[in-house]
């Protein structure tokens, strides 16, 4: 028997694996501490005339703030304007609001103006001013401002203000006129027309030609210049039937300040009613002087017209005709010597 420790053919264990080192920073710091080095530090450098920038707040918080100081000088600047004009504009008296002018614009000069009256003074000579809202006129009976008869004098019935009582006040002013006229005589050539209300009084000179339809001027106007008691007239020709008017001028009214008002009538476009049919279109040249049995008068021509018509108005003295005609006109002046 052989012993197993001198037994050359048994086989030896084999030797371990060499070993195997692994390198972490551990590892690595642990050398550096070994070989007299040490861990790695950082140190605070020092720059001259530089300084760290603060730390930029939240842009939210920043845009609250910027919301907050727009709204404190908002508040800051209303409270010194406020302050501003209680001590400069409170209490100030509002500037004057210019007169206004009677009429619908720039006065045209009026034909022959009638004489100037004593009473007037020179400040009477400007455009006549709006007067406060005139007074109805109080009752009054027509007396007629013709020195000579006219071949015939016709009453009028005409309804002022409120309802309709006869049947008659529901015809036109142009309708009840050609009424009236339907009794004239045949040979009547210049025709009065007595003109009252439902008492058997004078209508007013405004009051008339609100009933026709021509209110050429301001009520006002008239109230201050003219007298109420206007005489109305009509015309008769081969051509037709012409209406007009003879207002006189109040004593001490002034001259100028009536002609100046009479004047701005011109550019009123209710001059046409004056016409008892359609004349269509006035000139387009306007106004012209003229003269009528050699009294200057203003002439506004419708050439558009079958037959051809004009309006016409002047001065007779104190006395302001208008006419429809120049051939009524011409009658009315004859009345009046």
């Amino acid at each position: 028997m052989s012993v197993m420790g001198n037994d050359e053919s048994l086989v030896s264990a084999p030797p371990p694996p060499p070993e195997v080192k692994v390198r972490t920073m551990k590892s690595d710091l642990a050398a550096m501490t070994a070989s007299g080095g040490g861990l790695p530090q950082f140190s605070k450098v020092k720059v001259e005339g530089w300084a760290p920038a603060a730390a930029a707040a939240p842009r939210g918080r920043r845009s609250l703030t910027l919301a907050l100081i727009i709204a404190a000088a908002a508040a800051a600047a209303a409270i010194v304007g406020y302050f501003i004009y209680a001590s400069f504009f409170r209490g100030a008296p509002a500037p004057a609001a210019p007169a206004s002018q009677s009429g619908n614009g720039p006065a045209a000069a009026a034909p022959a103006a009638p004489p100037a009256s004593s009473s007037s003074s020179s400040a009477s000579s400007s455009a006549p001013q709006a007067e406060a809202p005139v007074s109805p006129a109080g009752p009054f009976k027509h007396i007629s401002l013709f020195t000579r008869s006219t071949d015939e004098s016709l009453p009028l019935t005409l309804s002022v203000g409120g309802a309709a009582s006869t049947a008659a006040d529901l015809l036109t002013f142009n309708q009840q006129l050609e009424a009236a006229l339907a009794d004239a005589k045949q040979g009547a050539s210049f025709i009065e027309i007595d003109a009252e209300d439902a008492n058997g009084n004078g209508i007013p000179f405004y009051e008339m030609l609100a009933q026709e339809n021509a209110a050429v001027f301001d009520p006002s106007f008239l109230a201050a210049h003219f007298s109420p008691d206007a005489t109305f007239f009509v015309y008769r020709d081969a051509n037709g039937v012409w209406p007009g008017y003879v207002a006189a001028l109040l004593p001490g009214a002034s001259s100028s300040s009536a002609s100046a008002g009479v004047g701005a009538m011109e550019v009123s476009p209710e001059i046409a009613n004056f016409f008892l049919t359609d004349v269509g279109a006035p000139a387009a040249g306007g106004f012209t002087d003229s003269t009528v049995s050699g009294t200057a008068v203003r002439v506004l021509a419708y050439p558009g017209a079958n037959p051809p018509a004009a309006f016409v108005y002047g001065w007779f003295g104190n006395d302001l005709i208008l006419s429809a005609s120049r051939g009524g006109f011409a009658a009315a002046l004859a009345h009046l010597h």
